[in-house]
């Protein structure tokens, strides 16, 4: 169910004919890869693990929630390949870690971004610009025609949605003190429910 008691967009978009299965690692349980039912369950860090390991769990979360849908994760970068000819393009969801990050506290963001290759075959024609031709294969956020902050889409949401978060915030803080687990159940959520829509509209 998602966060309205309504179908999970991931079980939504499932491919027609795969199966589905519940397991600890996602928001709802779901995960699918290839075909294949696999647990993909992440290992819950412990508080006083380092930034990377806590940001990692992220990611993994995100992966799982999102393979039914097609993703592929690489680290954290999770990518889609959809449309055809001129209309091919890559949907990018890129968990970024903050700069400053220390020992077991920091932050992270995740970016989404629609990368067109079509697009930036155009933008090579100008001039200085014929390098864009070596990353036409490359899935890359930063690349992105359309880039977008999930942080931000959830704090532009009305007050009364479920997935708003309070202020004009585009990252998720984290420490010790902070558990890990249902931070990022809402970020899967608002992966899910704001962010892959995006994704949508704008792929």
């Amino acid at each position: 169910q998602g966060a309205r008691g309504e179908p999970d967009l991931a079980a939504q978009h499932a491919p027609p004919g795969l199966g589905l299965v519940r397991h600890p690692g996602g928001l709802d349980g779901i995960a699918v890869v290839e075909g294949e039912v696999r647990k993909l369950a992440p290992q819950l860090p412990a508080p006083d693990d380092k930034s990377g390991v806590k940001i990692d769990y992220v990611a993994k979360r995100l992966a799982v929630a999102l393979a039914p849908l097609g993703f592929k994760r690489k680290g954290r970068l999770l990518t889609l390949a959809a449309g055809e000819g001129d209309a091919a393009h890559w949907r990018i969801v890129h968990v970024q870690a903050g700069k400053w990050n220390e020992g077991p506290r920091g932050e992270f963001y995740v970016n989404l971004a629609v990368q067109y290759p079509a697009l930036m075959r155009l933008a090579a024609q100008r001039q200085g610009m014929a390098w864009l031709l070596e990353h036409l294969d490359k899935p890359d956020e930063a690349a992105g025609q359309a880039r977008a902050r999930l942080g931000h889409l959830m704090s532009a949401l009305p007050p009364e949605h479920p997935c708003a978060r309070p202020g004009n915030v585009d990252e998720w803080k984290f420490s010790r003190h902070v558990d890990i687990e249902p931070l990022a159940d809402g970020v899967v959520r608002g992966l899910l429910d704001v962010g892959v829509p995006w994704l949508e509209q704008h792929g």
